[in-house]
């Protein structure tokens, strides 16, 4: 068991010294074989620098490879198509003409270009053999994949700082569709889908305090002032919101919405905490007349009976 010891002044430490033993100084023969050993480590280290180093640059050199046979490639290719096409060309020349010389030459030349047409695509597809057998190794599909890594990040790092800007100014709405509209795209990018997931927990902690202090308002009003009590919950947005949230908006919802004692409306469940209230119209439809996270049931949209499942009365 560890015993504490409390020291008041520096004279009570003679008292207690001997509990600390101190450790002997190393001999100077010790300090050179220890020295001796570090730089022998030290050595062995750079050696394994250097291996990395020229691994990297062969690495390095058979990337610009790949890319210089795909790139041939392409360029082959479109000489293979031009010359297929003037092949073509050529045919229907000889075909048409009428006098013999003439088509002989043309049919000649068709023939050439043909043969043109030929060789390039054997030597385009010897190019894409060549680039697809060095894309096969390990290093070089590493290389490809950062590469492609630090494109997005060049690409789709400007987004993340304008969805910051968005979040200091306050324009939240603005900061919810450009994180949504790149959802999904950093699963790769470490670095910035980390940016991407502080940035959505910002937002997110912005709509929780929002609807926190809805929510109080809006129960307190559901007997006094359904109406108010709907148009203060219908603009939250539910994506962001825990489930426990969720639910309670919709059920102050669903209650305000009853409490405004329409006749004949239906309750429409649009997902987990999301709906629509529709009444009916006198040309026969239904229209909707409040929405809850139900984008696609918009408050006015008009829809015919038959398009209508699982309603049920509003209570």
């Amino acid at each position: 068991m560890t015993q504490e010891i409390v020291l008041n002044d520096l004279s009570a430490l003679a008292q207690v010294r001997d509990q600390f033993p101190v450790e002997e100084c190393l001999s100077p023969g010790e300090i050179d074989a220890l020295d001796a050993a570090a730089q022998h480590t030290l050595d062995d280290l750079q050696v394994l620098i250097e291996a990395d180093r020229a691994r990297r640059a062969a690495a390095q050199q058979d990337l610009e490879r790949w890319r210089r046979f795909n790139a041939e490639a392409v360029r082959v290719e479109a000489i293979a198509e031009r010359m297929r096409d003037a092949a073509d060309q050529a045919a229907q020349l000889a075909a048409a003409a009428g006098d013999p010389a003439e088509r002989a030459r043309t049919e000649a030349l068709a023939e050439a270009t043909q043969q043109l047409a030929v060789d390039a695509g054997k030597n385009a597809a010897a190019l894409r053999y060549r680039a697809d057998d060095l894309a096969q190794r390990e290093v070089i599909r590493r290389l490809v994949a950062e590469e492609q890594r630090k494109e997005q990040e060049e690409k789709f790092r400007p987004d993340l700082a304008l969805a910051e800007s968005y979040l200091d100014a306050g324009r939240y709405d603005e900061a919810r569709r450009l994180l949504s509209s790149l959802e999904g795209i950093f699963s790769n990018v470490p670095d910035l889908y980390e940016t991407f997931q502080t940035l959505q927990m910002r937002l997110q902690a912005v709509k929780v305090e929002e609807a926190q202090a809805v929510i109080p308002k809006a129960r307190w009003l559901i007997t006094r002032e359904p109406v108010t009590a709907i148009d203060l919950l219908e603009p939250l947005d539910l994506d962001l919101l825990p489930e426990d949230l969720v639910r309670q908006v919709h059920g102050i919802w669903v209650k305000a919405c009853a409490g405004v004692g329409l006749l004949a409306a239906v309750y429409l469940r649009c997902g987990a905490g999301r709906g629509a209230v529709l009444i009916p119209a006198a040309d026969g439809h239904w229209e909707v007349v409040f929405s809850l996270g139900a984008t696609q049931w918009p408050r006015g949209r008009r829809v015919v009976a038959e398009a209508l499942r699982r309603v049920q009365p509003l209570r």
